[in-house]
């Protein structure tokens, strides 16, 4: 009973203080309260004020607009029934322009039917003149063509020529060397039962043409040349071809032949000559002289059989 008294006593307390807490909060409450409706009042009257001021304002802009709107819009219509105005008048002027533009091209319309015709026949005319006068042209031009013509085939024709003669003394030149290495190897023959190979003497002409510089050089020159030169060069090549052939058969035959003339004699100089060949030295006896001349004499036929084949060549170039 005792603890239980100290604690309602002390409940009693509690209660006290906190009834002196909430007075206090309460009066603190009021305290602030007073001063926040005071503002709040203060604050909705000048709202209230700023909103009738806005509505003022706002009917007077409203006011403004409509006046500039109406203002703008008297102006374009004014400006639209001006340009209607104009719009009709250039029509009535245009239908005016029409008007007089049909007539003018009815009355003019015969005059100029009849100015077309006599253009037309003075172009008749003309062109009657100008057809005769272009016959004369086509047969002057055709004429300068043919004379134009003649002149770059003769022209053709003495190149080719001129190329045909040098290959010619090139050849001759080759000739002569070929002519002392075939004297050259017909006196080292130790017995005359030995046969001339036609193939080797074929061979050795090539090799003496291929090894002149004057005929390799003509040879690469026409090569790049022209169409013309190119087939001129095929045409050639096959005519030496066949030159060659025919020279190595020629005298091939002409050496067996002259073998069998020379005389116990020469076949006893061999050593000799074999000898004076060491030092640089050649020996020929006449019956080699001779010799020597007949196989000239066969080269040259052997060429002038080969000659028309060349000439026909020359001509199908041509």
């Amino acid at each position: 009973r005792g603890e239980n008294d100290a604690h309602n006593a002390a409940l009693v307390a509690v209660q006290a203080s906190t009834e002196i807490r909430v007075q206090q909060l309460t009066e603190q409450q009021h305290a602030i309260a007073h001063p926040l409706s005071e503002a709040l009042a203060t604050t909705q009257n000048e709202l209230a004020s700023q909103f009738q001021q806005m509505q003022v304002l706002e009917g007077d802009r409203a006011m403004q607009i409509e006046k500039f709107v109406d203002k703008k819009l008297g102006e374009a219509l004014q400006k639209v029934h001006q340009s209607s105005q104009a719009i009709t008048l250039q029509t009535d002027v245009a239908q005016k322009l029409l008007v007089d533009m049909e007539q003018t091209v009815a009355n003019s319309q015969a005059a100029f039917a009849s100015h077309i015709r006599q253009v037309a026949e003075s172009e008749l005319a003309s062109l009657q003149h100008d057809s005769v006068s272009a016959a004369q042209v086509q047969g002057v031009v055709d004429e300068t063509a043919a004379r134009q013509l003649e002149s770059r085939v003769q022209s053709l024709v003495t190149n080719t020529q001129s190329e045909m003669n040098l290959q010619i003394q090139r050849q001759a030149d080759a000739t002569s060397v070929l002519r002392e290495k075939l004297q050259k190897q017909q006196m080292r023959f130790k017995h005359r039962s030995i046969r001339i190979d036609e193939e080797w003497l074929k061979t050795s002409f090539q090799d003496v043409l291929l090894s002149n510089p004057d005929l390799s050089q003509q040879s690469s020159s026409v090569l790049r040349g022209d169409k013309e030169h190119v087939e001129f060069a095929e045409q050639l090549n096959a005519t030496l071809e066949r030159s060659i052939g025919v020279a190595a058969t020629t005298i091939g035959n002409a050496i067996n032949g002259g073998m069998c003339c020379i005389t116990k004699s020469s076949l006893r100089r061999d050593h000799s000559f074999e000898d004076s060949d060491s030092d640089g030295d050649v020996w020929v006896n006449p019956k080699d002289c001779q010799l020597e001349n007949w196989m000239k004499e066969a080269w040259r036929k052997a060429y002038l059989c080969s000659k028309p084949d060349h000439v026909s060549s020359e001509a199908n170039l041509d």
